[in-house]
């Protein structure tokens, strides 16, 4: 049989340790006298600080408050989504470039590419040239394939800009595809907070 799981708010503070408590303390344990002092501080400094611990766990919220809070904020992620415009004039668009200058930075160029393949915007992969050393002995080969010097690699100091403008150009679609990786990852957040000792049950549907 599984026991229950014990809740921070269900454990009481423990109290004061006073003077007499100590003292039954040596007494039970034989404590001699040159170890009291320092003894004696160390039960009352950890004591306290126990206490605070418990208190502060206490006034945490619990694991079902935190589910309840959290499928508010799924809710308005969803109203979000069902309010994003799927088509905006040329107006708002340009207004909406802003957004490059603040998300753009924030986002990898390669996810940039998986949510808009083919768009001229979208940031490409930087070529790397690499070194490959000759072995001592050997002759350097007359002519090296291009594809054996080089590699591909997403390189963010470099591709900030290409990040930029695309997020510039596809303000929309930035914002659209953000809100469903959003909604994605606090769905499966709830979902997974359904197995957590204490969670209560609950669904994650809005």
């Amino acid at each position: 049989m599984v026991s229950p799981a014990i809740r921070a708010r269900d454990i009481k503070a423990p109290k004061p340790l006073n003077d007499e408590d100590f003292e039954a303390i040596c007494r039970t344990f034989k404590i001699g006298q040159a170890f009291t002092e320092d003894l004696q501080e160390f039960l009352f400094n950890f004591v306290e600080a126990f206490a605070d611990l418990i208190q502060s766990r206490r006034l945490s919220p619990d694991l079902p408050t935190d589910r309840e809070a959290l499928k508010k904020a799924l809710d308005a992620i969803r109203a979000a989504q069902k309010d994003t415009p799927k088509k905006i004039g040329p107006g708002a668009r340009r207004g909406l470039r802003a957004m490059g200058r603040s998300i753009g930075p924030a986002l990898s160029a390669r996810w940039l590419r998986e949510q808009f393949p083919g768009d001229c915007f979208a940031p490409q992969p930087h070529v790397l040239f690499e070194h490959h050393p000759v072995p001592q002995g050997e002759r350097l080969p007359a002519r090296t394939p291009i594809r054996a010097m080089t590699r591909r690699r997403n390189v963010e100091e470099v591709s900030i800009e290409a990040r930029i403008l695309c997020v510039s150009y596809n303000p929309l679609e930035t914002t659209r595809a953000l809100l469903n990786l959003l909604e994605r990852g606090l769905t499966q957040a709830l979902e997974d907070m359904l197995h957590l000792p204490g969670a209560g049950g609950g669904s994650t549907s809005a």
